[in-house]
């Protein structure tokens, strides 16, 4: 019996062949032989429930040196299986090309954003309705992006900016007042309001943290810290004194959650 190995990562740990998430099953190798053994087996198995592969709704990659290739080595049923160079994907939100980057996501991302408030602004409603609509509707919606996408600091501080601008426009507020008014909860008279940045950020802690807590011990072996840039960084090394110091937002999260839970047990 021909023998499929697992695909093994930068760090050197191997990953599972196969990867269910409901309906939906992704296959990763090392070669093409081995992902068309494993396509073959994944096909009889499916078959036993009566059940088949749909090769119009499956995908394709073939990477060698870096590099996407424009090759379709892959069938189920006498149907080619199409590649992400002549199709994307799309799956839980997330849309999947041959760039292998993020960078396209950025463009649609604004244009989201925009478009949603462009569309609250033209509701014939309140400016504190349009305000709990945006608080409540958009950004929940724009939340999912921001976790599966890879996207730097300094891009959604920029969006942040368009945000800003429609929230003083809805408060009848001047349009000088800086965004430390609009989201800091230390001011005298804190609003109600969660700036883009702020949600970016928790959003990045709290799946990076899943991960960390998962029950499979592959999955933490090979968590990776999202790339947020250069201006903040979920895991971020610095020698200090002779010895290397993580001083990232992951780092200083669970110190702070450490202290307070300290100051609460020493509060008794």
């Amino acid at each position: 019996m021909d023998e499929v190995k697992r695909y093994k990562v930068a760090n050197g740990n191997s990953i599972e062949l196969l990867r269910g998430f409901m309906d939906d099953v992704s296959i990763l190798t090392s070669s093409v032989a081995m992902a068309k053994i494993a396509l073959r087996r994944t096909e009889v198995v499916v078959a036993w429930a009566r059940m088949k592969l749909k090769p119009v709704k499956s995908r394709s990659l073939v990477v060698h040196n870096g590099r996407c290739m424009d090759v379709e080595p892959f069938e189920v049923n006498g149907e080619v299986i199409p590649s992400l160079q002549r199709k994307n994907l799309r799956t839980l939100g997330r849309v999947f090309d041959c760039s292998l980057s993020d960078r396209h996501c950025k463009a649609e991302l604004e244009l989201k954003v925009k478009g949603g408030l462009k569309k609250l602004d033209k509701c014939v409603v309140s400016g504190y309705m349009k305000l709990w609509a945006l608080h409540h509707i958009l950004l929940p919606q724009v939340r999912w992006d921001l976790m599966v996408y890879e996207l730097p600091l300094s891009f959604i501080a920029r969006v942040e900016k368009v945000i800003s601008v429609f929230i003083r426009k809805w408060l009848g507020v001047s349009r000088n007042l800086t965004s430390v008014a609009l989201y800091s909860k230390k001011t005298p008279c804190p609003l109600p309001f969660q700036s883009l940045v702020g949600l970016f950020k928790s959003t990045k802690v709290n799946s990076h943290l899943q991960l960390m807590g998962s029950y499979h011990r592959e999955v933490v072996e090979n968590v990776t810290p999202s790339d947020t840039g250069k201006k903040w960084q979920l895991c971020k090394k610095k020698v200090k004194y002779g010895l290397v110091v993580d001083i990232g937002a992951i780092r200083r999260c669970i110190r702070r959650v450490e202290v307070e839970r300290i100051i609460q047990w020493l509060a008794r």
